[in-house]
């Protein structure tokens, strides 16, 4: 959990505190500066099945461990930047140790010791990676009043090279047997996959656009979306209170999925928090410059991406053999992150030069493509339809 706190706050969320010094410093067009985020999604994607494989067959604690170590020197490479090209170039290798330090490896770790009772303790995980941002973006605007960009990604890779890769180390046990995958504990019972073998790829190719589509709006929104309030009506204050709300609302989502989830099915609460995101996105189009319409957008906005990160996460538990998680897990983090590689660009272009309403209609419509694409998941699945 600690890991995976520092990984998010230090890999992925600088640029949204010191994206205006590195612009300054380093000659960088605001789009440049978030196109690191996109180099470092098109590497996870391009990398992304073979680190499912390479999971599968050593397991978590060998591939955390090199991301922590590529983690450290990325950090270093970002804070001795000079131009544009070596700031690219940082961005590159933080892709690299982002696809074996986060998110994927993490949760193998957890399905490894825990079977298919994994889908509980990933949820805690992802609530406490929520909280990433609430620790991070203080932390990092302090230390760069303090120390400037470049000393903070100083103290970043400390933190991957002193802390994440001894816990790693320490803390995650080997995969026994020279690399074979670990059985899930014989005294739990396991369920049949939800997608029978024959359906098997046809359902990972529509849950596949579900969650890039559903992913490419909550990614790319994410980093300007104090200005999409702002453009809706929000005064700075509002939409800053607004904003810190977000984060606690999808931590409580994620709160519920771990305190009740098992009541309820991933497929059928997917498919609903879909539905209720495109219409968060119609009521803030509807009553924009309202409190009702803005602060009734992020409470559905918070609790529906929340939650879809939890289904994104563990449903492919449910649909496909435990064993291979980590192999399905590999594969549709690649189809997400090919599908998010321009994603802020994308938002911060049309946030910018077509309105809030463009974003808001285009965001609406690839919600509802989502749970279209989730409708026929659950068409495909034995009875019932539910994880």
């Amino acid at each position: 959990m600690i890991t995976q706190i520092i990984g998010w706050g230090t890999l992925f969320y600088p640029p949204s505190v010191f994206g205006a010094a590195l612009a300054r410093d380093l000659g960088l067009a605001d789009e440049l500066v978030f196109a690191g985020v996109s180099i470092m999604l098109l590497v996870g994607a391009i990398l992304g099945p073979a680190i499912g494989r390479w999971l599968t067959a050593r397991g978590a604690r060998e591939v955390l461990t090199v991301g922590s170590l590529l983690s450290t020197l990325a950090m270093l490479a970002l804070a001795a930047a000079a131009g544009p090209w070596s700031f690219l170039a940082g961005w590159l290798l933080v892709g690299i140790a982002g696809t074996m330090a986060l998110a994927n490896p993490a949760f193998t770790a957890i399905v490894e010791g825990e079977g298919v009772a994994a889908r509980r303790w990933i949820s805690v995980l992802l609530v406490f990676s929520a909280g990433s941002a609430s620790v991070f973006w203080p932390l990092t605007a302090w230390l760069e009043a303090h120390y400037g960009w470049r000393g903070s990604y100083l103290v970043f890779a400390g933190l991957q090279a002193f802390l994440c890769l001894p816990l790693h180390r320490a803390f995650i046990p080997a995969r026994p047997d020279g690399g074979v995958p670990a059985d899930p504990d014989p005294a739990r019972a396991r369920p049949a996959a939800l997608l029978p073998p024959e359906r098997a790829w046809l359902g990972f190719a529509l849950f596949s656009i579900a969650s890039a589509l559903s992913a490419f709006v909550s990614w790319g929104l994410s980093v300007k979306f104090l200005d999409f309030l702002r453009a809706m009506g929000a005064d700075a204050g509002l939409a800053l209170a607004l904003g810190t709300a977000l984060g606690f609302l999808q931590i409580a989502a994620r709160v519920f999925d771990f305190a009740f989830g098992r009541r309820y099915g991933l497929l059928s609460l997917g498919l609903a928090a879909m539905v209720a995101a495109a219409a968060g996105f119609a009521l803030i189009m509807l009553l924009p410059a309202t409190l009702i319409g803005l602060a009734g957008f992020v409470v559905i906005y918070g609790l529906t991406t929340g939650y879809l990160t939890v289904v994104r996460t563990t449903l492919p538990l449910a649909l496909f053999d435990p064993r291979d998680f980590a192999l399905w897990s590999g594969r549709l983090g690649s189809v997400i992150s090919f599908a998010l590689v321009f994603s802020p660009i994308a938002y911060t272009a049309m946030l910018s030069r077509l309105g809030p309403y463009v974003v808001g209609i285009l965001s609406l419509a690839l919600y509802l493509g989502a749970a279209l694409a989730m409708f026929a998941v659950a068409t495909l699945t034995r009875p019932p339809a539910e994880a």
